[in-house]
């Protein structure tokens, strides 16, 4: 009977000391947990230095030399304009509330991080930690596919006016007119039966009916030839 008594009173205290406990844990979920904040800062420094400059400089040593600039400008190219598009909107779709189209999309109720200050926590970390570290995958995912079309699409530097005239800078108070304008010239190699798809996309994805959107030349191929494995044609591209 005394054995019965004592594991009852045994239960009992644990109960106690377990309702009692129960605010603390509580109260430590709305807290920054430091190890884990830690953990992720340190996860989103190695996942971008696989981007910048790991996978860069991996494709780059899979190209010609001429070409290893171009490829590193594609990978810093997609950085920069991913983790823009994550801040403005991308973050928000991802992870936002969506109300009853929350299966789909997350809304745009966290666009430009609206509502996402130092002290709101995601789990046990600050949300923007959380933000950074989720921004370094976009960032790479769509880095890998630079794989797809290496060599077979870069950027070149031109220069140009057109119809801008040049510009005017001020520089330590002088005013100088800059006749040239940089620009970007992307050539793309692709089959006869995707040109037309390829000019068209171009054409939705860079207009702004503004004077400079560019562009487009559509020059015949007579022949493509891939050096390293004497591929011909349509083969080599």
């Amino acid at each position: 009977m005394w054995k019965v008594r004592k594991i009852g009173s045994w239960i009992g205290l644990a109960g106690v000391l377990l309702l009692a406990a129960s605010p603390v844990l509580a109260q430590q979920v709305d807290t920054v947990n430091g190890a884990n904040t830690a953990w992720i800062m340190t996860s989103t420094a190695l996942v971008l230095f696989m981007t910048l400059p790991g996978l860069a400089l991996f494709y780059g040593g899979l190209v010609q030399a001429k070409n290893v600039l171009s490829v590193l400008m594609h990978c810093f190219a997609i950085a920069c304009l991913i983790s823009v598009m994550w801040l403005v909107f991308q973050y928000s779709f991802a992870f936002g509330d969506g109300g009853s189209a929350n299966a789909v999309y997350g809304g745009f109720g966290k666009a430009f991080l609206w509502g996402v200050g130092t002290g709101t926590l995601s789990g046990d970390i600050p949300e923007t930690v959380f933000f950074m570290f989720q921004m370094t995958f976009a960032i790479i995912t769509p880095a890998l596919i630079v794989g797809a079309f290496v060599e077979r699409m870069k950027f070149s530097e031109v220069k140009g006016y057109g119809r801008q005239k040049g510009h005017k800078e001020i520089y330590r108070g002088s005013e100088y007119t800059v006749n040239f304008v940089p620009k970007i010239k992307i050539e793309v190699a692709v089959n006869d039966d995707v040109a037309e798809r390829a000019v068209q996309g171009i054409q939705e994805s860079a207009r702004t009916d503004q004077i400079g959107d560019g562009k487009i030349f559509v020059l015949p191929m007579h022949e493509a030839v891939r050096i390293r494995t004497g591929e011909t044609g349509a083969n080599a591209l």
